[in-house]
């Protein structure tokens, strides 16, 4: 019987690839550490941002955004990375228009977020910030049920956004990219999301509604 350790053609034995190290460092943020993991920025330059950080009472990530050290991509994988949640290319998702009417204006500007569709029954909520439990909390109570939050780059957030609803948003990082058009509430609708979001990826048709309550 051969074995994993037994002697294969030629006298050499067969040995498993060994697991890429990740470097940690102790104490530091989960997003700190994935921008290491991934390469994304040397240890020496995370560090310096972390003090950066903690000096002007900033978040890590207003640090590494303001510093243009990387590009938006690589921060945002990175935040996925961290909060061990998926990373979303919203130029290669297909939207559900019907997942608009889920969360109110207000907050889709204020916070940089994008509800894009469901998956198996549960909102699907494009988030430029994972760490803003804040409003995680808050959406939970908006929607009364959980949701599946998937990390997109600021200005794609924006730029759909924008288009979907029809006025300019601003994002955490920066504003929506010049020369993207907007559209009029009278063309938010099948339409624009025929032409817009018929892209790879997918996105579940909304969950039918609850059966009405039985009369006696």
């Amino acid at each position: 019987m051969r074995t994993e350790n037994s002697l294969s053609g030629g006298g050499r034995r067969r040995q498993r690839a060994a697991a890429p190290v990740v470097e940690t460092v102790d104490g530091w943020p989960p997003f700190a550490n994935a921008l290491l993991a991934t390469n994304a920025l040397p240890k020496d330059k995370i560090q310096q941002l972390l003090t950066a950080s903690e000096s002007s009472g900033t978040s890590l990530l207003k640090a590494v955004q303001s510093s243009g050290s990387i590009s938006e991509e690589a921060i945002a994988k990175s935040l996925a990375m961290g909060a061990g949640i998926e990373y979303v290319d919203l130029d290669r998702y297909t939207f559900n228009a019907a997942a608009a009417s889920l969360v109110p204006v207000r907050l889709v500007k204020q916070n940089g977020i994008l509800p894009i569709g469901w998956k198996f029954g549960t909102p699907v909520i494009a988030v430029s910030d994972p760490e803003n439990l804040m409003l995680q909390d808050e959406l939970k109570s908006i929607l009364g049920r959980d949701f599946q939050p998937m990390v997109a780059k600021p200005s794609k957030i924006a730029e759909y956004a924008s288009r979907l609803y029809g006025e300019e948003m601003t994002v955490p990082g920066g504003n929506m990219p010049e020369g993207v058009p907007t559209a009029s509430d009278d063309d938010v609708g099948d339409s624009i999301f025929a032409t817009m979001f018929a892209t790879d990826g997918g996105s579940e048709s909304p969950p039918p509604p609850p059966p009405p309550p039985r009369v006696p």
